[in-house]
């Protein structure tokens, strides 16, 4: 029951996910009035992530200069497609503490592994709320909302009574 009232409360004043959470819908709702606003939102979206990896991470630093990537040539959407490419196998070649930058509230995340090798990394907290913005967006124009009881399937599981109950994001597990 205690579940039923939570869901009731909106995820924009949910401790913990409200600023990314409406962070997320206001991207959301910039994208949705023109593609030059969408563009400018991602190039500046883009420039702040590449300068925080260039800044406080190993790998991005040594792999840009490698490359002769100039953060600095970063100065609109279009160039975008100069930074270097990055693919899962180059950042396995480097310790984890190499490709990541110590962040309060960070979590280890993982790929599922369906190659048979998991790819181990952090997300930081704001990553939650972004994602369910852009799930309750999806999920408004079905007419399904976030208060609604929700079945989740996953692939591996740690459930004792082959179903469970989330209490955070009123879901059956």
């Amino acid at each position: 029951s205690t579940g039923k009232y939570l869901a009731k409360l909106n995820y924009s004043h949910r401790p913990g996910l409200s600023n990314s959470y409406k962070s997320a819908l206001h991207d959301i709702e910039v994208c949705d009035t023109s593609a030059d606003a969408t563009k400018s939102l991602i190039y500046k979206k883009v420039k702040i992530i590449v300068e925080h990896a260039y800044h406080n991470t190993r790998f991005y630093k040594e792999y840009y200069d490698m490359c002769n990537f100039d953060i600095e040539q970063l100065n609109g959407f279009e160039d975008i497609q100069k930074i270097p490419f990055v693919t899962k196998s180059i950042l396995k070649e480097f310790d984890i503490k190499d490709i990541s930058c110590v962040q309060p509230g960070r979590s280890l995340s993982n790929t599922g592994g369906s190659t048979g090798l998991p790819f181990y990394f952090y997300t930081s907290p704001e990553v939650f709320g972004h994602e369910w913005a852009h799930i309750h967006t999806i999920w408004k124009d079905l007419d399904f909302h976030s208060r609604d009881l929700k079945l989740n399937f996953a692939g591996r599981s740690s459930i004792k009574d082959f179903v469970d109950y989330d209490l955070l994001r009123h879901s059956l597990l």
